[in-house]
């Protein structure tokens, strides 16, 4: 039985804040996903279920003969499935799919019905979808409580060869999410949106022009979506990954550092045994406390290179863990804020009149990262 990566673990964000930055309306890929894969959701009767989870592929009872339809946008899945509770919809699945699998998934898609802004006539729709092995339909979104919004999310149908693939190739990973979909059930049902968790979802690129074009995909979520601000601080903050204290090692300069403060506060320094002090040092804050003795002398040029030099460590961080680029991406256009009275450079100095260098910093690296 192959292994289950026990690292495969979604990453969630408040869906209050992540419903300001999603589109109101139009046809939108919306999905948690990285530069390798992205997540799709299905849910099945506990046969089905098990043997997926159990093997990381679909086999047993699964049924190669019929299409099977896949799911990127988490609650339309539950809008579907009755937040798990439909009747042969119990065990709920998040997927991690190859993402040049999804694309071609993409490619292939036909229109379940005739749209008359994609194919010249009836008959050339008709020809397509017998050519094709993926039907694609776009249905209304709904909010977590069911009902529907104005914005249109999408579902693949697969079947054939394609599905064949999809079962036994595709498919990088296997999670089964049913605990969790349980656990937040019980704030949607009383429309407790404070305290819902939901998958951190952003509009995913069709790069492609000609396939967003057949597809009538949307314009981007920069294009829709409100700016406001997100603040963040504490590694324990919703969006505490933006924190340099966050626990995510950057390899950088032909080191590994534990996190963005242990490199920053290293480069303030010319001497290499007390820059390897810091690096090993057993916490952020002690990594802190270091960079802050004023007993040792600054390099000269401190001042002048500070803001490259952490242009450079938040740029690593969230290019070499696709998680918390996702989370950094599914801010949308939203200004990002680290918000503290204690630091008014690097932050906003508690009162707003800070100058934020790191958010900018973050906002920047961000718009990189989009393309």
């Amino acid at each position: 039985m192959p292994e289950i990566s026990s690292r495969f673990n979604l990453l969630t964000a408040p869906y209050r804040l992540q419903a300001t930055r999603w589109p109101a309306s139009g046809r939108h890929i919306l999905a948690q996903y990285d530069d390798e894969s992205i997540i799709i959701y299905q849910a099945y009767r506990s046969s089905i279920g098990r043997f997926a989870i159990e093997h990381g592929h679909f086999g047993g009872e699964f049924n190669l003969n019929r299409m099977s339809w896949i799911k990127p946008n988490f609650l339309w899945m539950m809008y579907r499935s009755g937040w798990g509770t439909k009747e042969g919809q119990e065990v709920v699945l998040a997927i991690r799919l190859k993402r040049a699998a999804f694309d071609y998934v993409l490619a292939e898609a036909v229109h379940s019905t005739f749209q008359s802004d994609v194919y010249p006539n009836q008959d050339e729709w008709k020809k397509a979808l017998t050519r094709s092995s993926v039907r694609l339909q776009w249905d209304p979104d709904h909010d977590p409580s069911g009902a529907p919004l104005g914005r249109r999310a999408i579902q693949l149908g697969l079947r054939g060869d394609v599905l064949a693939k999809y079962a036994r190739e595709w498919i990088i990973e296997i999670q089964d999410i049913s605990p969790y979909v349980r656990a937040q059930r019980a704030y949607a049902i009383v429309q407790d949106y404070e305290r819902l968790m939901t998958p951190a979802e952003a509009v995913y690129p069709v790069n492609d022009s000609n396939v967003a074009r057949r597809l009538q995909v949307s314009s981007t979520l920069s294009e829709h979506a409100p700016v406001d601000a997100i603040q963040f601080y504490r590694v324990s903050d919703p969006f505490g990954c933006f924190s340099n204290f966050a626990a995510y090692p950057i390899a950088l300069d032909g080191q590994v550092w534990p996190t963005a403060e242990h490199y920053f506060q290293a480069q303030k320094f010319v001497d290499t045994s007390y820059r390897e002090q810091i690096r090993s040092s057993a916490t952020p804050m002690e990594a802190a406390r270091l960079g802050r003795d004023r007993t040792r002398g600054l390099r000269q040029d401190w001042d002048r290179i500070k803001d490259e030099v952490m242009y450079r460590v938040v740029l690593a961080k969230f290019t070499q863990h696709p998680d918390i680029k996702t989370m950094l991406l599914s801010a949308g256009n939203a200004r990002l804020v680290e918000h503290t009275k204690s630091d008014s450079y690097w932050a906003d100095g508690g009162d707003g009149c800070g100058k934020n260098m790191l958010g900018q910093i973050l906002m920047h690296v961000r718009d990189e990262l989009i393309g």
